[in-house]
């Protein structure tokens, strides 16, 4: 890992602890006779949840199930809009961070009939204790061949780290990263990847500040 130091102007707001307090995991289960549903089933189908929590989709059981977004604010470069996510005995879990309020549906296009929702809200509570939170990533070159360059700006000095995961959510990089104030550069090798498309999340103090979709040439 090389660290670049040039001045980029990038935007960086601050995100309250507090709101660690507010973010629940909320698992979906994938299968037939998922947790006593009826066969070829999510369990639940009907979530209620807000924005900032994971929903986590567990395969069950069953042979094969190939699950997709069909409806509401899915995030463009999401897997779920992308490609669509393949659950299997080896292939067992994706989880989704609710990026928005809204409605989202899927469906499984292996078994008809067999789909779900769940509908996001802003959570109140985390309104009045929360302040607002963005970050802006820059990636290049894309595609990459043997190295991803990764640029953002940070206000504090602490740990961080990249995790890139293929079109079906596996993980194949995971790199630690020591984050300075000011203007970040980073070079990731993706040497080793084959080629495709790629999702890059960067996280700080074990918390995501952004997401880039990048291919490899």
């Amino acid at each position: 890992m090389k660290k670049i130091f040039t001045t980029l102007l990038f935007t960086l707001a601050i995100f309250s602890m507090a709101n660690a307090a507010f973010e629940l995991k909320r698992t979906v289960f994938v299968g037939q006779n998922a947790q006593g549903a009826a066969a070829n089933a999510f369990n639940s189908n009907n979530l209620v949840c807000f924005v900032g929590d994971t929903v986590e989709f567990k395969w069950f059981s069953g042979q094969q199930h190939f699950v997709g977004a069909v409806g509401g604010p899915w995030p463009v470069a999401d897997v779920m809009v992308v490609s669509g996510f393949t659950f299997t005995a080896q292939n067992t879990t994706y989880q989704f961070v609710i990026p928005t309020a809204g409605t989202y549906s899927y469906t499984c296009f292996t078994h008809a009939g067999m789909s779900g929702a769940f509908n996001a809200t802003v959570n109140p509570a985390s309104v009045k204790t929360t302040p607002t939170f963005s970050v802006e990533l820059k990636s290049f070159p894309n595609p990459a061949k043997e190295n991803l360059n990764v640029a953002f700006n940070s206000n504090s000095s602490t740990k961080g780290q990249f995790e890139v995961y293929d079109i079906q959510g596996r993980a194949v990089i995971k790199e630690e990263i020591e984050i300075i104030p000011g203007a970040n550069i980073y070079s990731l090798s993706v040497v080793t990847l084959n080629s495709g498309l790629y999702f890059m999340e960067v996280y700080q103090d074990g918390k995501k500040i952004g997401v880039k979709k990048f291919a490899k040439n």
